[in-house]
């Protein structure tokens, strides 16, 4: 027993150290990179665009509205800003052809930061397949549009890919149903993509962040976008989701919504580490919730779904009204 026990621990120590712990160090010229990122005119994307400005890295910087592209050319010397939907096949051709010609020649991409995404929520009996659609179109389908796109670019620079997922997309509280499949997939994408790339080189690295503080997650935008799903309920619907359900709902999203860190930072920070480490991770989990939703989903399904009921309480429907 003795003996078993050691040898456990033997070998548990071997894999922390020949897999998890990752040697130090970042990679050099900075200036003579390239890196486009989705998502640019707000939250994650804007601020780590703005950050690699500062270290000097060339930045391709996706954007949907003319003003932000404006306001990113007109600010910043090394960032090319420019429109891109990623959810438009035309728009990333376009996107793939301007960063193709801009870079110098022999020169690749040195990475690509899928960040670009929305969130769609509400309870599963209020939501369409279109709601799903579009949320995966955009989250799962422009991760998948862009990495397709530009790899080949990737390549020849042996760089890097760095996807946005959530740590939602492993643990799966109520309320978040369509955001939690399409961060799923996400994430899935990443895995089968590291291991495809790793004979070329390429690094793929996942972000799992928690709750931060970005334009996705404020609390005005969150009573309003439940206001407006309350009015879509058919009659039926508002009977079982009655005003009582609403209220404590909404109390219930707006506790939530306070607990958002708001050192954003800390999930640049860890994509800028993805990008430059000359041993990058291959998920970062970011904020301590998402450590604690991490731990969550490996417990028995029965003990997570009690934490969750315990701890993130789900307003209880009127039952009698079905």
């Amino acid at each position: 027993m003795i003996i078993t026990i050691i040898i456990l621990l033997a070998l548990t120590y071997l894999c922390y150290a020949c897999f998890l712990v990752k040697p130090k160090g970042k990679v050099e010229g900075l200036s003579d990179r390239y890196v486009l990122i989705t998502g640019c005119d707000s939250g994650f994307g804007r601020l780590l665009a703005e950050s690699l400005c500062q270290q000097k890295v060339n930045v391709f910087a996706g954007c949907l509205t003319l003003d932000a592209v404006q306001e990113l050319n007109e600010k910043y010397s090394t960032i090319h800003a420019f429109i891109l939907d990623i959810t438009r096949a035309e728009q990333v051709e376009q996107a793939y052809e301007l960063v193709h010609k801009t870079l110098p020649k022999d020169v690749g991409l040195w990475g690509i930061v899928n960040n670009a995404g929305i969130l769609i929520n509400g309870f599963t009996d209020w939501l369409s397949t279109e709601d799903y659609h579009r949320i995966v179109d955009i989250n799962l389908y422009g991760t998948i549009r862009m990495s397709n796109q530009f790899v080949p670019l990737i390549k020849i620079a042996k760089g890097r890919v760095v996807n946005v997922a959530s740590i939602l997309g492993i643990a799966c509280p109520f309320y978040f149903a369509p955001y939690c499949v399409s961060k799923a997939g996400v994430i899935a994408f990443s895995n089968v993509l590291r291991r495809e790339m790793a004979p070329f080189d390429v690094s793929v690295s996942c972000m799992c962040p928690g709750l931060f503080r970005t334009p996705l997650s404020q609390p005005a935008k969150i009573l309003e976008e439940l206001k407006e799903k309350q009015s879509k309920l058919s009659q039926q619907l508002q009977k079982t989701y009655n005003q009582k359900f609403f209220t404590s709902l909404e109390e219930s999203l707006l506790a939530i919504a306070g607990k958002a860190s708001p050192e954003v930072n800390k999930v640049t920070e860890a994509i800028e580490d993805a990008l430059f480490s000359i041993a990058p991770r291959e998920f970062y989990y970011i904020g301590s919730d998402a450590w604690i939703f991490l731990i969550i989903s490996y417990l028995p399904y029965s003990l997570a779904d009690w934490l969750f009921r315990k701890f993130s309480p789900m307003p209880n429907p009127n039952t009698s009204e079905l």
